[in-house]
């Protein structure tokens, strides 16, 4: 391994465990700025301008969210520092790639998975001595300060963790579906079982109902068997709408039966909330989706009211959903960039498993990517753009059936 490929292998090794809580903290700014600049400018300076520029489309929405919520130059600089986040691991596997550099991309991978089990475990236990630790720290109120940090070292995943974590899922599902072409599955296939376990039993004590919902929708994936291409999944997407409409009355009854056996306040509130919706009846007083809904109407009215954009990030929109807060700030030329960067996504991410095994699973994460914007106020590339390119990557040279005459497919080439 030369030196500047050690010094990356390092350097991405850090990047990595800044993700866990317990880690992530602890590092001193001024060090993890060094290693995200120095990260992007090595990456950058490999894997070409041209190529980097391919990408950054994608991210064109962060970088202009970058500016206009800043006033000051220390707040551009921390706003370039995340905005440079959001490229590093795309740059990352994109260097991987081309180099073909399998022993890092496995000893990345595994990092990854590591660092998100530890995560899960400790989430889970620590929501058990803390209640709701982990939407306190989503939520980012006064009274979380005062246990910012005591969540922070009891390993707790916040926001972000959670819904990654959900991605994942899907990857874990499919290694679970598929360990029979996949040398060593027989071993893997008990991790796999083990570590869905870990994640619902995470998801339950997190308390995060739409993270929950969206786990449970992969049930949809039982319908996907071999070869896939993108027209099959519209036609099993109808499917699935038209089974939802004949089946709605049992799907509340057993939303109301869940609500009532559920152990959490906060879930079975929202449960039986999106019960009440389906029975076509008012929610809760003051529930989560009245509270989601007044927000969502909050930043369409912003977009009616300027549909050139305000340009503004304060105060601007509802603060609840990636999507339509684009809309109220930036306006129709908002539209287009979201556009932009969901095909940017598709194409380079997922279009090139068009055909293979692989991509109903991939083409629903990606669905349920899309769905967490319009529902949340951030996007999670990680998983799409880093994970999802890793493990097809190794997939594709662990295979029973890979052939070394054919080229991978990969993102970008």
């Amino acid at each position: 391994m030369s030196f500047k490929r050690l010094v990356i292998f390092f350097l991405a090794i850090l990047y990595i465990l800044h993700d866990m809580p317990m880690l992530g903290y602890r590092y001193p700014s001024v060090v993890y700025a060094l290693i995200i600049i120095s990260l992007f400018l090595i990456l950058s300076f490999d894997v070409g301008i041209k190529t980097l520029l391919k990408i950054l489309p994608i991210f064109i929405i962060p970088l202009l969210n970058v500016f206009i919520s800043s006033v000051s130059a220390y707040e551009i600089f921390q706003g370039i520092s995340r905005f440079l986040q959001f490229l590093i691991l795309p740059l990352l596997a994109i260097y991987i790639y081309e180099w073909e550099d399998l022993k890092m991309a496995k000893i990345l991978f595994l990092t990854v998975i590591g660092v998100n089990i530890i995560t899960c475990i400790t989430t889970y236990n620590g929501c058990l001595m803390y209640p709701e630790a982990s939407r306190h720290l989503a939520a980012g109120d006064a009274s979380t300060a005062l246990y910012y940090y005591v969540y922070l070292s009891a390993n707790i995943g916040g926001f972000k963790f959670i819904y990654n974590t959900v991605l994942i899922s899907g990857l874990v599902i499919y290694t679970l579906m598929n360990f029979r072409n996949i040398k060593g599955g027989y071993f893997l296939l008990p991790i796999s079982i083990l570590y869905l376990v870990i994640i619902i039993m995470t998801l339950l004590a997190a308390e995060y109902t739409l993270s929950l919902l969206m786990f449970v929708s992969y049930i949809f994936l039982i319908f996907v068997r071999g070869n896939f291409h993108i027209k099959k999944f519209f036609v099993l997407g109808a499917f699935v709408i038209l089974l939802f409409f004949l089946f709605k009355p049992f799907i509340s009854s057993g939303l109301k039966s869940v609500s009532e056996i559920t152990k959490s306040e906060n879930v079975a509130n929202r449960v039986y909330d999106l019960h009440l919706k389906l029975e076509g009846k008012h929610s809760q007083d003051n529930s989560d989706f009245d509270a989601r809904k007044d927000a969502y109407i909050k930043s369409l009215e912003q977009f009616k009211k300027t549909p050139f954009g305000s340009w503004k990030y304060i105060g601007i929109g509802g603060g609840h959903s990636f999507v339509l807060d684009t809309l109220a700030r930036y306006g129709l030329i908002g539209l287009i960039l979201m556009i932009i960067t969901y095909v940017y996504v598709y194409r380079y991410y997922i279009k090139p498993y068009d055909g293979d095994e692989i991509f109903g699973y991939s083409f629903y994460i990606y669905f349920l990517f899309f769905i967490m914007s319009v529902l949340n106020p951030h996007i999670f590339t990680d998983t799409i753009m880093f994970v999802l390119p890793l493990y097809t990557f190794i997939f594709q040279e662990e295979s029973y059936d890979y052939d070394e005459t054919v080229e991978n497919d990969v993102p970008l080439y």
